[in-house]
Parts: C-alpha cells; structure tokens; sequence
C-alpha cells in the first residue's frame, strides 16, 4: 500500500491502513476533505492503474463508471472494469467525519479462511488489545471507540466475500449443512472476537433445497455478527420436533446482541421491509427470504427475544 504525501495523516486513517495492509485488501482510504490518502498495490491492479502516480478521488471515479456519494454514506455496488466484474464498497470511518475506505474485490471471489486466519487475525488481535488496553487506563475517548467501530464495519463487508471449510454444494444432512455454515463463518467470527458455536445432535435427515437453505442461516448467521458486540457468543443449531404429527427440521440462530424492537418482529420478515442499520436498532436483511422458503417447505419463520439478553431466530421445515 503506497502513502501519498501531503497533511498528516489521523490516527484514525492510520489504523484503518494498518488494518487494510495486514490483511493484504484490495483498498482506497479516502480523507475527509475528499483526497485520496492511501491506496493498495492490489486495488490498482483491479482498477488496471498502473504506476505509482497519485490518484484522485475522480480518477477512481472514472474507472468504476460510478460518482461517489457524501464520505457520510454507504454504499456497495457491481461495476465492470476491464470486462471483469468488480465489487465495491464505500464504508464511512466515523460516520464520514475522518474520510471512508473503499474496499474492493472481483465478483465471486472468496477469501480462503486459512489465508484470512495467517493474514487477518493475528494484527487484528493485537491491534484490539491494544484498544482495550488503553480503554483501561483512561477515561472514555471517542477515537477509540471509533477506530474499533471501523475495525467492524470493515469486516463487516469481508463478511460477504468469507469461504472457509466444509462448504460443499449439495450437503445431504442437517448435521452438514449446520456444520458447514459454522465452519464458514468461524474465521470472522473469531476475527471480532464473537464466540461462535454449533449445537447439533447427528441428524441424518436429508434436506431439499439444502443449497438455498444453506444460504438462508449464513443470512442468519451474518446479521448476527453484525449485531453482537465483541466478546459476545453465537450458537447455530437445529432440532427435529413434530407438529400436527409431521416430523419438523427446526433451525436456530441464538446470539446475546441487541433486541429486534417488539413492534418489528413480524414486520421485518414482510417483503416490502427496508433493512437499514438504525443506531440502537436491530432489524436484519435477506429475512423475507427466510420467511418464504420457510413457508414452501410447510414451515414458518420467526424471532424471539425473551429475556434482556438472548435474541434467536427460528426457521422450520416440514421433513415428512
């Protein structure tokens, strides 16, 4: 990742580049004023700039074919650069006050967990001792508290492109599929610092749509690690249980993050819901999905959150 010269860069830039550098990522880091600060070997080579001249914000512009929003905002986005498609996405550092990272990747292309665990976690692990360490010997300070909230946001969105072991395309139990969607995610999982755990008894039960179904608790299992602090735990599991004498597959995904507000608990799983991450409010995306592949498979969809501390998600499905 190369420096451009110019005003010193903030503390806060400085560990979103850190982070970036560590993990080897496809990145911009864009300050505040709009310039752009730093910039990856591996993001020019997906842009086809090449060189070391200094870029600019219109540059970037012009090579996406896309005008980027106030540095306040997020978005993500498919473009085609070169014949290839390209994903971006544009993550606010303290709500755009400090500038934003624009992270890059090649459509459908996955992160190897055993890359991610070498490259990823052992800088991220330090640099958050080093955050809580000094939490400890002072006073609340906003900069901290936002160079760890970066941390997330940006692994937030290497979230979408994680693929670890065990993941198979056509899984032929229950046991599989929880195991294979555990494995995927324990890497970033152990990124934040999230206890992730399966709970499955050896159900042999063979699944259709398994691959769909797959897909539908990794949704799960993602809004989760959105929401759960650090140090927090996420346990993924499943049941068989009967109801109106039909054998039943019961999915869960319990976690001790935030509550889904009492009024939202049915309508986040309707169609026209907008999953926006209000402050203090958990909602969750892709859930009307599980709510209608539930609902084919003769089953239902659902969250419950009832005590201070737990929050799970159900999906059921008929097996018989």
């Amino acid at each position: 990742m190369v420096p451009f010269p110019g005003e010193g860069s903030g503390v806060l830039l400085r560990a979103a580049w850190d982070v970036l550098t560590a993990a080897d990522i496809p990145a911009v880091v864009i300050a505040r004023n709009g310039r752009v600060r730093f910039v990856a070997d591996s993001a020019r080579t997906i842009l086809r700039m090449e060189g070391d001249e200094e870029l600019t914000r219109q540059d970037i512009e012009q090579k996406i074919g896309w005008r980027l929003p106030k540095l306040s905002e997020t978005l993500s986005s498919t473009v085609e650069v070169g014949g290839r498609e390209i994903e971006f996405s544009l993550v606010p550092l303290a709500e755009g006050s400090q500038g934003s990272v624009l992270l890059f990747r090649t459509s459908g292309e996955a992160l190897d967990a055993s890359a991610m665990l070498e490259k990823v976690v052992a800088p991220l692990q330090a640099l958050r001792q080093a955050l809580a360490a000094a939490k400890r010997h002072r006073e609340t300070n906003p900069l901290l508290d936002d160079t760890a909230a970066t941390i997330d946001r940006i692994l937030g969105e290497l979230e979408q492109s994680s693929d670890g072991p065990g993941r198979h395309s056509s899984p032929s139990s229950i046991q599989q599929i929880i195991h294979q969607v555990a494995s995927r995610y324990a890497p970033i999982a152990q990124l934040k610092g999230i206890s992730l755990e399966s709970d499955v008894p050896p159900l042999e039960d063979v699944i259709e749509s398994a691959d769909e179904l797959r897909g539908l608790l990794e949704a799960l299992v993602e809004n989760s690690l959105r929401y759960v602090p650090s140090e927090g735990q996420i346990f993924i599991g499943a049941r068989t249980t009967t109801h109106r004498k039909k054998l039943m597959a019961l999915f869960f995904v319990m976690d001790n993050g935030p509550r889904v507000p009492e009024n939202l608990r049915q309508r986040i799983f309707e169609k026209d819901f907008e999953w926006e991450e209000a402050p203090g409010e958990r909602t969750g995306r892709r859930l009307h999905d599980c709510f209608d592949f539930a609902t084919r498979q003769g089953g239902h969809c659902w969250v419950e959150c009832k005590s201070e501390k737990i929050c799970t998600f159900f999906l059921s499905l008929r097996l018989s």
